[in-house]
């Protein structure tokens, strides 16, 4: 026996000698078709022959060499042939190659075949031109593949590389033809996809819709390996992008993308440091509510941020998967947004924030407030920024809801903290909160501001025309702060205010004109004020210096020009408006301690109260600039006779404003509480609030200012 085994396997390796010599002496001259054939019978023998190469590596055979080469011949083929097909996509077709390389990967004979399949799959994916999906057996073959593969990554790891790869190859065609991604939905069952009505129970469906390809990127994308989670995400970027009322049912109704998608977010939040030592800089940075450039990139790279701190580190990486939930939402169909947000709520605002930000120690307290202002100024989409500002803003009036998990509470908690007996916990909730004012998020306007103001049925009388009135009101803001206790007349500051506030109450009015609940700006009359600021073609044409060249002098004496065309006196009956609580009444009460509080919250208080001014609502702009007694003006002028007061104790005033300066207006430096403001900083502060008042009420007050 020994001897027969011997004798066959010197006849195996004399005719393959002979073989290679004759290949060398005298190659055999085959056609493209054949030598197609020639190299996919020697990987079909390889795969066969489990004896003879076994315990070989696929890479070391020339399994790498046939595949490649037969794309070579069907990339040749397809460029001479133009939009025919040739004799080897026929043979390939036809025979079902591509199917029967799946079998071959999963043999694993020899080891790694299945690795060189995903290869052979996305060369073939990237380098051909035709339209090769639409073939039955080809989208047939690579469904196969995405099912196998994902089998054998799970028990070979070190292929999930080129696995992921394969399937971003695939997505990238997807990409350019939308349509293709239909082959690639599993309904065997034959269920109704329609994205807008109600899917029918598990119970009775005997196999459910799905998508593999989606499920089988997202498992990679939420996963820790950096490089894998990019190609992931990348291609199911792709997928989660299309417009298509079959992937939107599917995606929303049949698989667990958005849960998968926000689990992630909750296991980066884990990670974040929460007590001990400070934030740093750059976490601290991120606070300023002068940074409204948002960072679009997505991709995370640990090497790019290896030089930072370990917290920055962290937030790092949460904010990019963050700004990849705000892409998708951004760019996928608003049902798909819709439950991707619905389950960031569930799934990790409410287990994970929530608990975090209700703690009663300050630190972890202060820090989760501090990450959640952060999260909401990276974020773009509406929907997204509405579910966690509603989150935020919720109350506690449904019990119900409570006791079920559904609802937070946070509203009335968070409101608190502002007024806290800690300068930094107040600081920190008042942060979040001006944040979520500059979203112009109707619901967050409504439960913070409307929510907590009622109007009296008292009306009063009103004497004199709305310019008159306007010009009076801009005079008397700009005169609180006498011209000797001021740090100088720059009219380049006032100018600048000005500009800018041109851009931001348009932004502002654009937002809250999209508004249709209860805090869409209203009329109560027609003989009302003048409407407010629209956005005027005219005055984009001039550019942005047409405004900025506009001193205070000039700006007040245009509204004075207007007269002529004004009646000089009316009559305007307009009721009264009050607020006992929220957030409105917080701020006025911090306002009123501008001499025993840090000055960087007084920064934050009177930034939140211009920004308050810029919405087009009447109540909240009746109740600020009226003659109650707990209006805004009240509050300035009772500060404007308290700042005279102090400055007559104060030697050297004047020289102390000028070495202040700088300091106090800049807004966008780190909180640091260090001591109660001087009287100096104090008036530094109130002066710069009037002038920025002064020129937002002149934006509103009439859109003919800008064209005058």
């Amino acid at each position: 026996r020994v001897l027969r085994c011997s004798r066959w396997l010197h006849a195996v390796m004399w005719k393959n000698f002979i073989n290679a010599v004759s290949e060398v002496i005298a190659p055999t001259v085959r056609s493209p078709l054949e030598e197609f054939q020639h190299r996919w019978q020697l990987i079909t023998d390889m795969s066969w022959k489990t004896d003879e190469f076994q315990s070989a590596m696929a890479k070391e055979t020339d399994m790498p060499e046939h595949f490649a080469e037969m794309v070579n011949l069907l990339v040749a083929e397809e460029q001479s042939a133009a939009d025919e097909t040739g004799p080897c996509m026929e043979f390939m077709l036809r025979h079902d190659v591509l199917k029967t390389a799946v079998v071959v990967g999963s043999n694993e004979c020899p080891k790694g075949s299945m690795r060189e399949v995903f290869k052979f799959f996305s060369l073939l994916l990237r380098r051909t031109k035709q339209a090769l999906i639409p073939h039955v057996k080809v989208h047939a073959a690579i469904k196969k593949l995405i099912t196998s593969g994902l089998s054998h990554v799970k028990k070979q790891p070190k292929d999930a590389a080129k696995y992921v790869r394969c399937l971003r190859d695939l997505c990238l065609r997807i990409g350019h033809d939308t349509s293709l991604v239909d082959f690639f939905i599993e309904n065997p069952s034959g269920v109704v996809l329609d994205p807008s009505g109600t899917p029918p129970p598990s119970a009775a469906v005997q196999a459910l819709p799905s998508f593999p390809l989606l499920s089988a990127l997202i498992s990679f994308a939420v996963g820790d390996e950096e490089a894998l989670a990019l190609d992931a995400c990348e291609a199911a970027l792709v997928c989660l992008t299309v417009r298509s009322a079959v992937v939107t049912a599917v995606v929303v109704d049949y698989t667990d993308t958005c849960n998968a998608l926000a689990d992630r977010l909750m296991t980066l939040f884990a990670t974040l440091p929460l007590q001990g030592d400070e934030a740093s800089p750059a976490t601290l940075q991120r606070l300023s509510p002068a940074r409204v450039q948002r960072n679009a990139d997505w991709v995370f790279r640990s090497k790019d941020v290896a030089h930072l701190p370990k917290d920055t580190q962290a937030l790092e990486c949460l904010l990019c998967w963050l700004r990849y939930c705000d892409t998708i939402a951004n760019a996928a169909d608003p049902l798909v947004a819709k439950a991707l947000a619905h389950s960031i709520t569930v799934r990790f605002l409410r287990p994970c924030v929530a608990p975090r930000l209700q703690q009663p120690l300050e630190t972890i307290s202060v820090m989760t407030t501090d990450y959640v202002t952060i999260l909401i100024s990276e974020l773009s989409a509406q929907i997204l920024v509405g579910g966690i500002v509603s989150f935020l803003v919720e109350d506690d009036a449904d019990a119900v809801a409570l006791s079920q998990g559904q609802g937070s509470g946070l509203g009335p908690v968070l409101l608190a903290r502002c007024d806290d007996m800690s300068d930094e916990v107040s600081a920190a909730n008042l942060l979040l909160f001006w944040r979520i004012l500059a979203t112009h998020n109707e619901d967050g306007f409504f439960s913070l501001v409307l929510r907590h103001m009622k109007e009296k049925d008292l009306p009063v009388e009103v004497e004199g025309d709305e310019i008159v009135l306007t010009q009076r009101l801009v005079e008397s803001l700009l005169c609180l702060v006498p011209p000797n206790l001021k740090s100088g007349e720059d009219l380049d500051s006032y100018r600048e205010y000005f500009a800018d506030t041109q851009e931001q109450v348009r932004a502002c009015f654009s937002a809250c004109s999209e508004w249709h609940g209860a805090g869409k700006y209203r009329r109560t009359s027609e003989d009302r004020a003048t409407p407010l600021l629209t956005p005027s073609v005219d005055d984009d044409a001039n550019g942005p210096e047409a405004s900025s060249r506009r001193p205070r002098t000039e700006s007040t004496s245009s509204i004075t020009s207007l007269r002529a065309g004004r009646s000089a006196t009316s009559h305007h009956l307009r009721s009264v408006y009050v607020c006992e609580s929220g957030l409105i009444h917080v701020l006025l009460r911090r306002l009123k301690r501008l001499f025993s509080q840090p000055s960087n919250l007084n920064l934050i208080v009177t930034g939140m109260l211009a920004t308050l001014l810029q919405y087009p609502h009447e109540a909240v702009n009746d109740f600020l600039l009226g003659n109650s007694a707990d209006s805004l003006t009240s509050v300035l002028k009772t500060l404007g006779n308290e700042i005279k007061a102090k400055a007559d104790r104060i030697p050297s005033f004047k020289e102390k404003i000028a070495a202040q300066r700088e300091i106090a207006t800049n807004i966008a430096k780190p909180v640091v509480f260090t001591h109660d403001a001087s009287p100096v900083e104090a008036a530094i502060i109130l002066e710069e609030f009037c002038k920025e008042l002064a020129a937002i009420i002149l934006v509103k007050s009439n859109a003919l200012l800008l064209q005058a």
